[in-house]
């Protein structure tokens, strides 16, 4: 199965997608074959601290919302399961009163084993600045480089020089010869 996450949050992507692996195989195991589709998922921040989603019917593209803070992984895990439900075709008429897709009942007991999933915040990978050690082995290659230009620039001109005094001169001759 393939799935196209498109992450705009600090949590780490290889654990949404678990949670989504587990999601789809529950809901849409006719996206784990071989050479099916893939499916379009983009995390982002929900605007309060909940947990939502959106859709498209039959279709294989989704949204999801986690808050910022202490998600709650099994309301997650639900959440992911109701909006593949939409992407199988089912409305939410179809699915009213539902423990697998309303968050009624006994839903939590259904989407239980997410507890089991990690959802951690990504490391942050701090960028090193060059020293002035670095710069100044980059300032030699760079100033090298310009020389060099440089040269080819001279050589250029003298070229072009060159001709020009070349058919100058000829065209001096020619106009002696007319004359």
């Amino acid at each position: 199965m393939r799935i196209e996450l498109t992450n705009k949050t600090h949590w780490r992507d290889d654990h949404i997608r678990a949670f989504l692996v587990r999601g789809i195989q529950d809901e849409r195991p006719d996206l784990c074959k071989r050479g099916a589709p893939a499916m379009h998922v983009t995390v982002a921040y929900a605007r309060r601290h909940n947990h939502s989603g959106y859709a498209y019917f039959h279709s294989r593209t989704m949204r999801l919302r986690l808050p910022k803070e202490n998600p709650d992984k099994v309301t997650f895990a639900a959440i992911v399961a109701h909006e593949l439900a939409h992407t199988r075709g089912l409305k939410h008429d179809m699915m009213n009163g539902c423990a697998t897709y309303g968050l009624t009942g006994r839903w939590r007991e259904l989407y239980a084993w997410a507890e089991a999933l990690p959802l951690e915040i990504k490391l942050k990978v701090s960028k090193h600045k060059p020293g002035p050690d670095l710069k100044l082995i980059h300032s030699e290659k760079m100033l090298k480089a310009a020389m060099t230009r440089e040269k080819r620039a001279v050589t250029l001109r003298k070229k072009w020089q060159g001709k020009v005094r070349y058919y100058s001169q000829k065209l001096q001759q020619a106009a002696m010869v007319v004359s």
